[in-house]
């Protein structure tokens, strides 16, 4: 059984094509002259995160021309999942991959998936193995915080919700690690975090309460609510909701 929200993929790359260069997979494919606006915030993500080298920044703004590729589905629930949490979809992260390597390999300066805002160098893309549901992880989901979450973005391609961890430092390692191998376990092990349940990372780090909100609706209210009750800014924009959210906070004894 499908949800009714339909999850949206779009990835990009830019380089100097003078036409569409030779692609398969099931997206939609355009070539487009690039934004020079566009360009540039891509350029800073990059730099900003690591992603991208000083020597690269120069003629990454000498390209003229982006590739976009769109795709849409929905994710999946099985017939006998009261619970409504999706079942994990390798095939679009998988065709996803395989996108990002032809385009590599066609000349592309550098390439970005929108739904954790991660940008690559194709260089970066030589070691991908599509077929490695772990390879897929480090390739598509960002764990990153601010002063009062810590997120793992980019589950939504996986058909799998995203996920926020509140009530706890999110500096620290402990928040960190639990984003990081709740993030892996669902995408690595299909595990479902399910509404009750109580989740550790490890011996070494606090267990966590599970709330997961099947609803893309509530869960975009959910993220609002939390935005405003702790001080946060933009948390229902920065992440998806089209597969629900599970939000995580440390188990308080009575």
């Amino acid at each position: 059984m499908s949800t009714s929200q339909e999850v949206g993929v779009v990835l990009a790359a830019l380089g100097n094509w003078d036409v569409m260069p030779e692609l398969s997979g099931p997206f939609n494919l355009t070539l487009e002259d690039v934004d020079s606006e566009w360009r540039e915030g891509i350029i800073d993500r990059g730099w900003e995160t690591g992603a991208l080298s000083r020597s690269l920044l120069a003629p990454l703004r000498r390209c003229t021309k982006v590739v976009y590729a769109e795709l849409t589905f929905q994710p999946y629930v099985a017939p006998e999942e009261e619970s409504g949490f999706p079942s994990l979809q390798l095939r679009w992260a998988r065709a996803a991959a395989k996108l990002l390597k032809q385009l590599a390999q066609a000349g592309a300066a550098a390439l970005y998936f929108d739904g954790s805002m991660k940008v690559y160098t194709p260089e970066q893309l030589e070691l991908v193995e599509p077929k490695d549901s772990a390879s897929l992880f480090h390739l598509f989901v960002e764990i990153w915080g601010d002063d009062v979450r810590v997120c793992a973005e980019g589950l939504s391609i996986f058909g799998l919700p995203e996920l926020v961890i509140t009530g706890i430092d999110p500096s620290g390692a402990a928040a960190q690690a639990t984003a990081f191998s709740a993030a892996a376990q669902m995408i690595c092990e299909g595990r479902r975090l399910l509404n009750g349940e109580t989740f550790q990372a490890s011996e070494s780090f606090p267990w966590f309460s599970v709330h997961y909100e099947k609803e893309p609706t509530l869960a975009s209210e959910r993220l609002r609510d939390l935005s405003s009750e702790q001080g946060g800014e933009g948390a229902a924009e920065e992440l998806s909701c089209s597969c629900g959210l599970c939000h995580l906070t440390p188990v308080t004894e009575d």
